[in-house]
């Protein structure tokens, strides 16, 4: 039996290692997601930390498939930025313009009877989003839940 060892270069190691890793993320941007509504750049951010050479792409293409895989939602244009969380029940969003938090609302919980649409339309996805000011007594939505029921 012959042995052949070959030296490789760092730098060519590392990017054959990032092409044939591109898809290596997916379980801890899954983990940084569980239970918050987090944007493409704060989860980029968080990777960066651990992940030196990550390039943003990577993260977008990662978002993508898990998108695609239904381990992830996401949330269209909440606080004027796409926003992605766990994959769940279909439910809306209470946000807080001051405080920019987010909290999930059971869609169990919205009355749609009175909603009228044409006939020829058919409802395939809900995406509800409440925007306001929680308060209580003046005071900023510290203290609220993360979930509300």
């Amino acid at each position: 039996m012959l042995l052949v060892l070959v030296y490789i270069p760092t730098h060519i190691y590392y990017i054959y290692s990032f092409i044939m890793n591109k898809h290596r993320y997916m379980k801890e941007i899954e983990y940084i997601i569980n239970g918050n509504h987090i944007s493409s750049y704060d989860i980029f951010k968080k990777l960066k930390q651990t992940y030196p050479l990550l390039g943003i792409w990577t993260v977008y293409r990662n978002l993508r498939e898990l998108v695609e895989k239904w381990s992830i939602m996401k949330t269209l244009w909440i606080l004027e930025q796409t926003l992605y969380e766990t994959a769940k029940a279909p439910h809306g969003h209470l946000v807080c313009k001051h405080s920019k938090k987010i909290f999930d609302i059971s869609l169990e919980q919205v009355d749609f009877s009175q909603l009228v649409l044409p006939h020829w339309f058919h409802i395939e996805e809900i995406h509800l989003s409440f925007v306001g000011v929680f308060s209580e007594e003046g005071k900023s939505c510290i203290g609220v839940s993360k979930k509300v029921t």
